[in-house]
């Protein structure tokens, strides 16, 4: 089916080939048995797509299924040190160094020094990623615990909140304590006084 002029003006075609594809189409979208092909397709794209779906549903249940069995294990493990060490199970909220539901690991503080470093939390089978993921890991010495969300419990003893993807554990991004600017007049200074005479070969004095 040709184009008329005003049709060709209006689709902005310039060439031949931009021309009779456009033809092509029409006549194409002319044909009831392209039309039906078209809709038979999008159905079972469509089909697919529900499908598709409902399997990746079923299988983030089960990866939930098996995350919350070995979170129950974990927490068996951590109940079971708990007895063998039992100094990290009592301390002060400023001496928690892991909570996990109600589960609370303290850092066995003997005279304001922790006895127990973070490695206490982890089993054989888990990674770090998923002991933060878990619970919430604290650092008692500088006032800060691990998690995506703000947690009133943390915030009321004056800790700061720290992500997931950037903390103590993982991705650690710390904030210079000196500024860029700071640094660069310190190393000008430094310079300048290496290139001072009087400075690099000055004779001692000795009284007599």
């Amino acid at each position: 089916m040709a184009l008329s002029q005003e049709e060709i003006k209006k689709f902005n075609l310039t060439t031949t080939e931009e021309i009779a594809f456009v033809e092509k189409l029409r006549e194409m979208n002319a044909n009831p048995k392209f039309n039906q092909t078209v809709k038979e397709d999008t159905e079972k794209i469509e089909e697919n797509r529900i499908r598709f779906e409902k399997e990746q549903a079923k299988l983030n249940k089960a990866e939930d299924i098996a995350m919350d069995l070995k979170k129950e294990k974990y927490k068996m493990a951590l109940e079971s040190s708990l007895e063998e060490c039992p100094e990290n199970s009592v301390g002060s909220p400023h001496e928690i160094i892991y909570k996990i539901d109600d589960l609370i690991i303290y850092g066995g503080y003997c005279d304001g020094i922790r006895g127990t470093d973070h490695n206490f939390l982890l089993e054989d089978d888990m990674s770090w990623q998923e002991v933060l993921e878990m619970g919430t890991l604290c650092v008692p010495e500088t006032s800060s615990y691990i998690s995506n969300e703000i947690l009133p419990e943390f915030e009321e003893i004056g800790w700061s909140q720290l992500p997931l993807d950037n903390n103590h554990i993982v991705n650690f991004k710390a904030t210079p304590s000196v500024s860029t600017n700071t640094l660069d007049e310190q190393l000008d200074g430094l310079l300048h006084s290496l290139n001072e005479p009087e400075v690099m070969f000055k004779e001692p004095e000795y009284e007599m």
